[in-house]
């Protein structure tokens, strides 16, 4: 090959290049239009309601008196970590979509605090009744 013959190749190599680099950032630029779409999808109130849910249910069954102790006994106490980890995706899912906070709160103590076995059954009853509250006077 002449050196013209190369001067010609490398102009088209250029262009081929800039626009393997523009259809890249166009994909790219794509992916990040999906990946916000879904993480504002992830908070929505639909999501956050049924962890508010799953959070009530799992607080009414730790209410009940000999149910709720002999479960958090018999699980080595990891029943109370998990209602910690539960109420606490409850509250940035809550805070996400807007909703009450004060149920995931109430949750997060009385999951530190319920090892203490009258107290225990008490915040456990009063954290699933804040959380029936929540459910029933949201807003829609």
């Amino acid at each position: 090959m002449t050196n013209n013959q190369q001067g010609e190749k490398k102009p088209e190599q250029k262009g081929a290049s800039q626009d393997l680099h523009a259809k890249i950032d166009k994909i790219d630029e794509t992916i990040q239009k999906s990946v916000e779409s879904s993480m504002n999808n992830m908070y929505s109130k639909t999501n956050a309601l049924r962890i508010y849910m799953a959070a009530t249910i799992l607080e009414i069954i730790l209410a009940i008196p000999v149910l709720g102790g002999t479960m958090v006994v018999l699980s080595a106490y990891i029943v109370l970590f998990i209602a910690l980890v539960l109420h606490i995706v409850a509250l940035i899912f809550g805070a996400k979509a807007k909703m009450s906070k004060i149920a995931p709160i109430i949750g997060i103590v009385t999951s530190l605090l319920a090892w203490i076995p009258i107290l225990g059954w008490l915040l456990h009853t009063t954290t699933a009744i804040a959380y029936v509250i929540t459910l029933v006077t949201r807003k829609k």
